[in-house]
């Protein structure tokens, strides 16, 4: 390359050797070439070497794949406000790769919803002022990486079904998820899909007053809790149906003071383990067990019984804590009937306690329970 440092007049023949005067006015510059790759977009794009780089000696634009599909007003966009276009149902099973993506809005509901392709960026998403991530990563059933670093969620009140139906192949950290704010976290993790301990233990649970299935029919085999703070906060069917989750782990001394565990478990047949909880404000214990055959371990529900209704009669359906099919240890069953409330000196009519002791207990100790006015099976 020659660069002209000064005023060249006439003419240079390539083939002559360039010296005496002339040399003072040019010199001779290494090319210093860049290799540049390029995904294809919808507008014209200008290529031009980087600085410090004299030109380009290679251009690769990407190939576009065969099976694109273009998302209806939503490339390259920045999206301000609620969700607008983004998610609901626009990420089609061909779409492998998603667009640049900016968000500051305040909806970033379905945000994800349905996306199928291995790597979600989470960088560029602002979510400082979001409030709704309810069903943000719904269905996204192959993904292989997903960091959650970058996700603000300390304005977010509403995370229900957040991971529902999302199958994830890479280890979550949630140590800097704020849920202070959040109310309802329902079927956040229903069918979801992960080969790792789901630990949120680090949740702040003192707003959550909703936690319908959060762990319905879960794909994982085991999950660590903090306490849910929210008193008489319901855990119908929270660990219900067929999953995969064999234990249930609580960093605190109890899971929290429910009003019901309506359901809890119903129809789960590999859960093993369950934390104690506190039953001092339980009203509804019906189908808390049903079908959990190889349920073992139980830590037990201190003071059931508590808030029952002296007008209730015996044997109560609604108070009823049945667990047949259950496997229950001799351990689990002396939590049980050690921790029972006495409902006989409340004036409680007799409610019943079917454990299934069998020879597991001797007749002292099935009389702890029956002389607080507990009947037991």
């Amino acid at each position: 390359m020659i660069n002209a440092v000064g005023n060249v007049t006439g003419v240079i023949n390539a083939s002559q050797v360039v010296n005496g005067e002339l040399n003072k006015s040019i010199e001779y510059v290494n090319p210093v070439t860049q290799e540049k790759s390029i995904e294809p977009t919808k507008e014209v794009q200008v290529v031009e070497p980087d600085k410090g780089y004299t030109g380009l000696s290679k251009v690769t634009v990407e190939a576009i794949s065969d099976r694109y599909d273009d998302i209806n007003n939503f490339i390259d966009s920045k999206i301000i406000g609620g969700s607008g276009n983004l998610g609901k149902g626009n990420w089609t099973a061909s779409v492998k790769k998603l667009p640049t993506m900016e968000f500051d809005g305040t909806n970033a509901s379905y945000m994800f919803s349905g996306f199928q392709g291995v790597d979600i960026d989470l960088s560029k998403i602002n979510t400082a002022n979001a409030t709704n991530m309810s069903y943000m990563f719904n269905n996204c059933s192959n993904l292989q990486s997903l960091n959650l670093s970058s996700l603000i969620t300390t304005k977010v009140q509403n995370m229900s079904y957040m991971f529902n139906s999302a199958s994830i192949m890479t280890e979550l950290n949630f140590n800097n998820f704020d849920t202070s704010s959040v109310t309802n976290t329902g079927s956040m993790f229903s069918y979801f899909k992960y080969p790792f301990v789901l630990d949120i233990s680090n949740f702040n649970t003192t707003k959550i007053n909703s936690l319908y299935d959060m762990f319905g029919s879960i794909g994982v085999s085991k999950i660590i809790l903090p306490r849910f703070e929210y008193l008489g906060v319901s855990f119908q069917s929270l660990f219900s149906g067929q999953g995969k989750l064999e234990e249930v782990e609580c960093v605190a001394s109890d899971l929290g003071s429910p009003n019901s565990i309506y359901s809890l478990c119903n129809y789960n047949s590999t859960i093993k383990t369950i934390p104690k909880i506190d039953g001092s404000n339980i009203i509804n214990s019906h189908y808390a067990f049903q079908y959990c055959n190889n349920l073992v371990n139980i830590g037990g529900f201190d003071n059931l019984g508590q808030a029952y209704d002296i007008s209730k009669p015996a044997n109560f359906n609604e108070y009823e804590l049945h667990f047949g099919w259950s496997r229950l240890s001799r351990e689990s069953m002396l939590n049980i009937i050690n921790g029972v409330y006495d409902i006989k000196s409340k004036g409680v009519q007799p409610q019943r306690l079917n454990l299934y002791v069998g020879s597991k207990l001797t007749a002292e100790e099935i009389a702890v329970a029956t002389n607080k006015g507990w009947t037991v099976s």
